[in-house]
């Protein structure tokens, strides 16, 4: 039996603590009562209401009184700014007219002016951190005071042309345009989406570095010209992203007897399945390749920026004159693409024609006008390979918020990735 010098060497043995343990990391109480006084409500009015049409979150990023935001909780004030006016909440000041200085249509970000002197100005992390890091949201959730959410920084989110982290953690409406920062308060991101079950997304700090960058140089927008200002962001990420892809070699990848566009971009993310059971007149293969970016076009709506689906189909006990007539019915029925709902665009006007690539093909080539921002349009391009008894391709490019030159240069180099063979 151990004697009682014995237990106590024992007892101290366990109960020691490390050197440095005592230095607790801030829990999500501390970093709230450190930074959320940065932290304001943004709501956005329409004339004559009496309630807030559109609510986010914003926060301190210089010493004049600027705070950042996301785009989509201030665009009407951009679209309609003799219509709407935004303010900011500050727990302890008062409510405060806001003043949209400058934007990012491109990665939802957006620029507020107030006057009053910054409670916290928060500063910028130089690197993201590690994935699995210890990270604070704040913001203020569908509507409520303002709140810390606790989460892990999970890097970058693939698939993309305007850059995204993934953040675990419960990032919800009214959050948008909050930060998400480090335990010693440095940004790495602004709160902007989320898919739920903790699934959510940030803008990289960088890029409202850049917008301050940009406002510094240019200085504010004036209210008539930030429209203006957001179609050429538009113009300049699709010159970013489509330019490229024009003069780069032609991704393809077999597709029942056919070769088909595909993976052309980093930014595309491709699936493939079978054809879908419910139409037994076909065989096939369902291949998808789209971007997950949704471009803040509209006022009320937004548009995927590209997609293209392929879909192989090969007859199921029809003989070739009735699969020629069950092909053309399918590549025909366009009524559930083209009749969105959509008030700030014109109707979509159509043209039709066979095109001599690799292969032969029919097309139908859409478009429609972007009404507060001219030189968009969102494409729509269906097109099937003719010469095959019993197999074919239908294809369906779609294209959002896209100068139509680029448009059509794009599609003639998307048409020239068609071709027989495996």
């Amino acid at each position: 039996m151990p004697d009682l010098a014995t237990i106590g060497v024992l007892l101290s043995t366990l109960l020691a603590v490390p050197a440095g343990a005592g230095a607790q990391e801030p829990d999500a109480q501390e970093v709230f009562r450190a930074f959320s006084p940065g932290v304001g409500k943004v709501e956005v009015y329409s004339d004559g209401a009496s309630a807030p049409g559109a609510v986010g979150s914003a926060f301190f990023v210089d010493a004049e009184g600027l705070l950042a935001t996301s785009y989509h909780v201030v665009r009407d004030v951009v679209y309609e700014p003799g219509r709407y006016s935004a303010q900011v909440e500050l727990a302890g000041l008062g409510r405060f007219e806001a003043e949209v200085i400058h934007v990012e249509a491109s990665h939802d970000l957006a620029l507020l002016r107030v006057g009053v002197e910054p409670p916290h100005l928060f500063a910028f992390s130089e690197r993201p951190p590690e994935r699995g890091s210890r990270m604070f949201s704040l913001g203020h959730p569908a509507d409520l005071a303002t709140s810390v959410v606790e989460g892990t920084f999970n890097g970058s989110v693939e698939h993309r042309v305007s850059p995204r982290f993934h953040f675990t953690g419960s990032v919800n409406p009214g959050m948008s345009g909050g930060p998400a920062i480090t335990r010693e308060g440095l940004v790495v991101g602004i709160n902007v989406s989320t898919a739920g079950n903790q699934l959510s997304f940030l803008v990289p700090a960088a890029e409202v570095e850049s917008l301050l960058e940009a406002y510094r140089e240019g200085g504010k927008a004036a209210h008539g010209t930030l429209l203006e200002r957001v179609e050429q962001q538009f113009v300049d990420l699709h010159g970013d992203f489509l330019g490229p892809l024009l003069d780069a070699p032609l991704a393809t990848i077999p597709l029942g007897g056919f070769r088909v566009p595909s993976g052309m971009s980093e930014a595309l993310d491709c699936s493939a399945m079978s054809v879908d059971p419910e139409d037994d007149r076909f065989g096939g293969v369902r291949h998808t390749c789209e971007t997950s970016d949704r471009l803040l076009a509209y006022q009320r709506n937004s548009t995927q920026l590209l997609s293209m689906v392929h879909i192989q189909l090969e007859e199921i006990d029809l003989g070739s004159l009735r699969f020629h007539a069950a092909y053309t019915e399918f590549f025909q029925n366009l009524d559930q693409w083209l009749h969105e709902g959509n008030d700030q665009a014109s109707a979509y006007a159509c043209e039709e024609a066979n095109v001599a690539a690799a292969v032969k093909l029919r097309i139908t080539f859409c478009a429609r006008r972007n009404q507060e921002m001219p030189s968009l349009h969102d494409i729509f391009v269906r097109s099937a390979v003719i010469g095959k008894p019993v197999e074919g391709v239908v294809s369906t490019l779609r294209i959002g918020a896209v100068p139509l030159p680029l448009a059509r240069r794009f599609l003639r180099r998307y048409l020239e990735g068609f071709s027989w063979g495996r």
